[in-house]
């Protein structure tokens, strides 16, 4: 639907982007929706990611993880970076950003990927629950409690996607910086 909405934007001469910048709002509105429904959902549900959690990822791989609906965030995310730089590149090819902001903003990413990937982590401290016992009354899991997994289900993946698209954007345009090196891809 998005890359149909994005493709009939603009006419024969490229000046109309009515329906371009509406689908880019739609595919944002669309990711918060997601996400809202996503942490209301793996609240009420008790739902967990983590792999050491029993009862709840078990009902969490059965009622969360194959919907289609919970997954998109990725792809919708990945949509708009397509859609943003291809109105950058059309409508201003040569606008980048300063050396300074350019390795912030991929510092920022990379930070937000290793703070998803450490935090996460901490869920496997613990000995593991067996697919039926219930990490908040037995002493086994993650023991996080059901805000905390709530807000890490729903907000993983677009973090991560983000986080992606920041790096995608900053590569596009040669200005990711990792490690000292600029990253560019050709």
């Amino acid at each position: 639907i998005f890359v149909t909405l994005f493709l009939r934007g603009g006419n024969a001469t490229g000046t109309d982007n009515t329906w371009r910048r509406r689908t880019m709002g739609l595919e944002v509105v669309s990711v918060l929706i997601i996400i809202v429904m996503s942490i209301v959902n793996s609240y009420q549900n008790d739902w967990s990611g983590h792999l050491f959690d029993g009862k709840q990822t078990y009902n969490f791989d059965r009622d969360f993880y194959i919907k289609p609906w919970y997954r998109a965030t990725p792809y919708i995310i990945g949509f708009l970076c397509a859609g943003l730089w291809h109105e950058k590149s059309r409508l201003c090819p040569n606008l980048g950003l300063t050396k300074c902001v350019g390795t912030i903003l991929s510092l920022f990413s990379i930070s937000i990927l290793l703070f998803l990937v450490f935090v996460g982590s901490s869920a496997y401290q613990h000995k593991p629950c067996i697919y039926y016992q219930d990490v908040h009354t037995d002493s086994c899991g993650s023991g996080w409690d059901k805000p905390s997994l709530a807000l890490y289900n729903s907000l993983v993946r677009p973090a991560w996607s983000i986080a992606l698209l920041i790096m995608t954007l900053l590569s596009f345009n040669g200005q990711f910086t990792a490690l000292g090196a600029s990253m560019v891809l050709n």
